[in-house]
């Protein structure tokens, strides 16, 4: 039976009232995902690569930040927080598409799977980590030849009661087409790393995948939403 899965993984944003600071002209530029901030402190946590950086910055910058967009702030490095004072309760966000489409198609041998749902497929252009619809990894073991279809698209996140958002994005039940034979799967994750053969490792509540998605926009960092289907090959 053909089943869709849908993941996302969504942060918190943390605010307070806005203060006034001044950066000194010692300060640099930082550039990385935009994950939390505090208006009190002006201070913005960026995701850049696989840590969050915490940069001390002026409440102008604050007021033009958007939660996970890309963006630049000039500042100055923060210590560690392990708690934040002020915090008022999350946005609900929703990720619609925003860019161009990569498809691709390659065959290979499954040469693992584990109780998450997770099935590693070695390829001629490397290992790809895929998700099965559920957990249940049965029919795939190891030395089974499969087709896997992938079709990753950059997405960003707005308000979830945004209506330009609501009708930009599908209803992911529909977002994949059900009648096709496989396992088809959606994961929605920021993009761990970006490989030189087009491989590119994305986080996902299982565990990070990695997929073939060559010349697609997103860097290190960026939210990407990801389509695959497993098919045993004939």
């Amino acid at each position: 039976m053909n089943r869709l899965i849908y993941a996302v993984a969504l942060a918190s944003v943390l605010s307070a009232c806005a203060g006034k600071t001044d950066v000194a002209p010692s300060a640099q530029l930082y550039r990385g995902e935009v994950w939390t901030w505090d208006e009190r402190e002006n201070i913005v946590t960026l995701r850049m690569g696989a840590e969050n950086v915490r940069v001390k910055t002026t409440p102008d910058q604050i007021r033009q930040l958007r939660l996970h967009e890309i963006a630049t702030v000039r500042g100055e490095l923060a210590p560690p927080a392990d708690v934040v004072n002020v915090m008022t309760p999350p946005r609900p966000m929703r990720a619609i598409p925003q860019g161009a489409t990569v498809q691709s198609e390659v065959t290979g041998t499954v040469s693992a799977s584990d109780p998450k749902g997770l099935v590693a497929i070695d390829t001629p252009t490397g290992r790809f980590m895929v998700w099965t619809a559920t957990a249940n990894t049965s029919q795939f073991p190891a030395g089974t030849p499969v087709r896997v279809k992938t079709m990753v698209t950059p997405v960003r996140y707005v308000p979830a009661d945004d209506a330009t958002a609501v009708a930009a994005a599908p209803d992911p039940s529909a977002s994949v087409p059900t009648t096709e034979p496989g396992e088809h799967a959606l994961v929605i994750g920021r993009v761990l790393s970006v490989g030189t053969t087009g491989v590119i490792t994305v986080e996902s509540p299982r565990g990070p995948i990695a997929v073939l998605a060559p010349n697609v926009a997103a860097a290190a960092g960026a939210p990407v939403q990801v389509r695959t289907s497993i098919v045993r090959a004939q």
